[in-house]
Order: structure tokens, then C-alpha cells, then sequence
């Protein structure tokens, strides 16, 4: 059959249209390739399209440095071989880091100052009482040993200084309650007594807490603080003081004093907790706290049989 031009024209453009689009069909790959994979003449072969990239964990990536110790997490990340307290040389190699060993220092080495603030402002909760906290140093130890900063290692790269720190306040001596006056009144009838009681609440020993203060320096993250902690409980004892006014006079006998048997109980004062500003093996703030403790005065009054039980809360 002989086709006309016309015919012809319509051939020869439906050949170009189905080679043209069985072209690009070819050429593509559908669906996508997955990871690690490249489309070649329309086919997904293995391997990473850009020949800069290895594959890791099905993804692509910058190959792992093996002189720094790095390897495939099988996730697509590089991470170091190397375990816990062990370091890369730089030559591909995991060096262990030694332990912890003397080390000479020339630090002066005190309490963090706001770690002797707080304890100062501890106690001076104490009613009437405002002192500044005197601080002695004891005993101290100083160690260093190397670190790594992920490419080298830094010898006696993380080091630190300790002291035996003791945190003290002259409170001695201070009244911290009255003295104020206690009134009581008892009826017998035929006899009316007022009594007043001055009682006093004093302080009878002395604050004095013990703990350690240090600095630490890590070159390895370029870390450089001071650190220390106070723990425990410290009771300050405290005295009562007595002022008893009592004597009567009645219409028939002459001007009489009675004895009062007091017992003036409990008065304490306690400061309990633990406190500390950062750690020796990293810089990380504040933790723990110390409170003062209710301070509650109470006594027992009798008189001729007669009693009463007196409190009254000092602190808060």
C-alpha cells in the first residue's frame, strides 16, 4: 500500500513521539533508587552517585577518617571506635588514658563564693542574728591525668585541686528571743496570783560546718571552675534564762514568795541539707539545699499543783 505524503507525515511524527518517550522511560529509573544506589541507563545499580561519598548504613556519606578512629554506625554517621576513657592518637590508633595521678599545683584554692553566701545566708535566718561567715582551709590533693580533644591528646589535659574546707560564725552568746514576759494568772478562790515569767532564748554554741572546695580545668573542652559542697546536719544548742516574779499579800498574812517549779523543755535550732556549686569531673551549678529548722520554745509552769504549757514558735 502506498501511503500519501499526508499519511507519511503522521507515521514518521508518531515514530518520534513514541522513541522520544520510550527514551526518556528508558533513561529513568521508576520508582527512585534507594539509598547507596544510582540510576544507570535506566536501571538502580549499587553504589553512591558522587564517588566522593561511601556508603554508610544505606546513606551516602563523607567516608569515615580512620586515622582519627572513626568508623559506620550502620546509620549513616561516623563515630569513633574508640571506648570510654580510651582516646584517638590522631594515627588511627584508641590509646587507654591513664588514671588519675599527683600532680604539683600552685593554686590558691578557697570556697566558691557564692557557696559561702548561701551558708551565710542560711544562717542569718536565725533571729537577731547577722555575722559573716570565717573560713579555714585543711588538707588538700591535687591530680591530673590526659584527655583527648577528638584529633590528639593533651597530657595532663583535665587536672584539679582539693581542700578540706570548715565554714564557721561566731553566733555564741546571741539572744535570739526576748526576753519577753509570760503572764499567768491563777484563782484559788480566796487568793488571786499574777505571775510574770521573763524568759530568754540564747544561742550556746557556736556554727561551724565542714566540706571540700576545689577548681577544676578540662583543655580538652576548654572548661575551667571552681567547686565545692557542704553536707550534713548541725544542732546549735541553746539556753533559757528565767526571770520568775511571784510573791502575794492577802488581808490577813503579810507579803508571801512561792518557789515555781519550771521545767523549760526544748529549744533547738538545727540547720540540715547538703549544698554544692558544680563537681569535680564537670561545671554543672548549683544542687542540693540547707534549711534552718523550726525553732520552737516550750515549757511547762506549775504552781501549787497548777500548771500550764507555754509555747511559742521563734522561727519562722
Amino acid at each position: 500500500m502506498i501511503l500519501s505524503k499526508k499519511q507519511l507525515f503522521c507515521v514518521l511524527m508518531i515514530c518520534f513521539w513514541v522513541c522520544t518517550i520510550g527514551s526518556v522511560v528508558w533513561a529513568s529509573c521508576v520508582p527512585s533508587c534507594g539509598g547507596c544506589q544510582c540510576c544507570v541507563n535506566g536501571h538502580c545499580r549499587t553504589g553512591c552517585c558522587n564517588t566522593n561519598k561511601t556508603c554508610c548504613g544505606g546513606h551516602c556519606i563523607t567516608p569515615c577518617d580512620p586515622d582519627y578512629c572513626l568508623s559506620c554506625d550502620g546509620e549513616g554517621h561516623c563515630e569513633s571506635i574508640c571506648g570510654e576513657n580510651s582516646c584517638c592518637d590522631g594515627s588511627g590508633n584508641c590509646v587507654t588514658m591513664g588514671s588519675w595521678s599527683d600532680w604539683s599545683s600552685e593554686w590558691v584554692i578557697k570556697a566558691p563564693p557564692n557557696l559561702k553566701q548561701k551558708i551565710q545566708d542560711t544562717i542569718n535566718m536565725l533571729p537577731n542574728v547577722e555575722v559573716e561567715i570565717e573560713e579555714a582551709a585543711g588538707s588538700y590533693s591535687s591530680k591530673a591525668k590526659d584527655c583527648c580533644t577528638g584529633q590528639s591528646i593533651i597530657e595532663n589535659g583535665e587536672k584539679y585541686k582539693e581542700i578540706s574546707i570548715t565554714l564557721s560564725a561566731d553566733i555564741k552568746d546571741i539572744c535570739i528571743w526576748g526576753p519577753p514576759n509570760i503572764d499567768l494568772h491563777y484563782d484559788w478562790g480566796f487568793l488571786d496570783v499574777d505571775l510574770t515569767i521573763q524568759v530568754g532564748v540564747i544561742l550556746d554554741s557556736d556554727f561551724s560546718v565542714s566540706g571540700t572546695g576545689g577548681r577544676r580545668v578540662n583543655d580538652c573542652i576548654s572548661e575551667d571552675c571552681l567547686y565545692g559542697n557542704i553536707n550534713g546536719t548541725v544542732s546549735i544548742a541553746c539556753r533559757v534564762t528565767f526571770e520568775v516574779i511571784f510573791c502575794i499579800e492577802t488581808f490577813w498574812t503579810d507579803e508571801r514568795c512561792y518557789d515555781i517549779v519550771a521545767t523549760p523543755g526544748s529549744v533547738n535550732a538545727a540547720f540540715q541539707g547538703s549544698i554544692g556549686f558544680n563537681h569535680k569531673d564537670a561545671c554543672d551549678g548549683w544542687y542540693g539545699e540547707i534549711n534552718l529548722l523550726n525553732i520552737v520554745f516550750h515549757a511547762e509552769f506549775t504552781v501549787r499543783g497548777i500548771g500550764k504549757i507555754y509555747e511559742y514558735q521563734i522561727y519562722p
